[in-house]
């Protein structure tokens, strides 16, 4: 692929340059994988049980976490108010093959604790971060794109960090971070006034339109 696409050849060469390099400080950082693997039921015919298929698994700036747990809690409200719990018992049985026996329990659909199982990876590195380095104040970075139009779901990934685990967060795009965060050459240091950058955490830089010089590739 970067054979053919400037802008992947380009990613590509910030990451060996970065990653490969023995003195680099990523070397020894820790790196926290945000992964969305999504499935849908699928059947070849009407007389054939379902089964899952996976469609789609994001490895970057994987979103959802708070709104999914909502879209749950949604479906727990209409099962219970209109009484379909039975058909998703069956449902349930047909996607196991048979082999599982139901569960009654909130009416066959399950929790989702994306949006406290999220916040407290984040809490992990963030703690790591600040052992190692002795710091007093820090925050998380959230990479997001000029002009974000998703961030709700950013927003309640927000709200829980600093409710559960009292870490503050800072939205900045990537045309923002080149101008107001600095980096430490030696020690691979970010900060933003006074304060330390310990967690990054993207959602955005996937496409060439996320930096600042646009289309023309990553600089």
């Amino acid at each position: 692929v970067a054979a053919a696409d400037p802008y992947t050849a380009k990613l590509l060469e910030l990451y060996l340059k970065i990653y490969n390099d023995a003195s680099s400080p990523a070397q020894t950082a820790d790196r926290l994988g945000i992964h969305r693997s999504d499935y849908m039921l699928h059947r070849q015919s009407e007389h054939e049980p379902y089964v899952i298929k996976q469609v789609e698994l994001n490895t970057i700036a994987a979103s959802f976490a708070g709104l999914s747990c909502q879209v749950a809690s949604m479906h727990r409200y209409l099962v219970q108010r209109f009484d379909v719990s039975d058909f998703l018992l069956e449902k349930q049985q047909a996607v196991s093959g048979g082999n599982e026996t139901p569960k009654k329990d909130a009416a066959g659909v399950p929790v989702n604790p994306t949006l406290d199982r999220l916040p407290f990876a984040i809490n992990v590195a963030f703690q790591r971060y600040q052992s190692r380095h002795d710091v007093s104040k820090a925050c998380v970075l959230f990479v997001v794109q000029q002009g974000e139009s998703n961030t709700v779901d950013q927003r309640l990934l927000e709200f829980k960090l600093f409710e559960e685990h009292k870490i503050p967060v800072v939205r900045l795009s990537l045309r923002e971070i080149y101008e107001a965060v600095q980096l430490d050459e030696t020690t691979g240091k970010l900060t933003i006034s006074d304060t330390e950058i310990a967690v990054v955490y993207f959602r955005a830089g996937y496409a060439p339109t996320d930096y600042p010089d646009g289309d023309s590739g990553v600089e």
